[in-house]
């Protein structure tokens, strides 16, 4: 949990400023908590600001209500939400590029499975709910993704592929992989808990060369 009152300033930047901010992560953290253990419809603002140890007050400075609060928490699990649409490319190859990318996506995720996907029956059930976190969370994700694809195409890295359909499918498979996890697959359990990048290489070469003799 993020402590307030261990948070210390980045040079530059105001004390002030770098509060708020541990203060802002200290209710994600007990959001996340909350909606793990009651589903997001039985949460209340009430319980997550009781968790921070925080005022209800406090919630309704930082976040505009508990929906705010649900696309804070998934921005962590699926991405940031302002992600760049630029296309310019990293300095570096296609392949080093893709597995550098699933491994942070890895690292980022899988602690927050159980979150996520006791979420997802809430989120689902709810078709203004879905819309919303799709156009929010998954849609700048994709977008970013075919912006990267359509860069490495252009520079010759990658073969001329379908671009919107490629993008959706790197989505669904860490999706697939965090599904597998949370009902309880030993093989996926065991390369998520370890500290090798074995399963984000074995991702790689599935999506990158395929699995079929040459």
């Amino acid at each position: 949990m993020v402590m307030e009152k261990n948070a210390m300033a980045k040079p530059g930047r105001p004390v002030r400023q770098d509060l708020t901010e541990a203060r802002r992560a200290r209710i994600l953290d007990a959001a996340c908590g909350v909606f793990t253990e009651k589903g997001y419809h039985r949460s209340t603002t009430k319980a997550i600001a009781a968790a921070a140890g925080v005022s209800e007050g406090a919630i309704y400075y930082h976040f505009v209500g508990k929906k705010d609060l649900l696309i804070g928490v998934l921005d962590r699990l699926l991405g940031n939400t302002q992600l760049s649409t630029d296309q310019s490319i990293p300095d570096t190859d296609f392949r080093t590029f893709y597995s550098t990318t699933v491994q942070a996506r890895i690292g980022r995720a899988q602690p927050w499975v159980t979150t996520l996907f006791s979420l997802m029956s809430d989120v689902l059930t709810d078709p203004e709910l879905a819309q919303h976190l799709y156009k929010t969370n998954l849609a700048p994700l994709i977008r970013r993704s075919e912006n990267m694809l359509k860069a490495f195409v252009a520079r010759g890295d990658v073969r001329d592929v379908n671009v919107p359909v490629m993008a959706r499918l790197s989505v669904v498979l860490g999706l697939g992989v965090d599904l597998l996890y949370l009902m309880g697959d030993e093989v996926i359990r065991t390369e998520l808990e370890s500290p090798s990048d074995k399963l984000a290489q074995a991702i790689s070469t599935l999506v990158l060369d395929g699995i079929a003799s040459r």
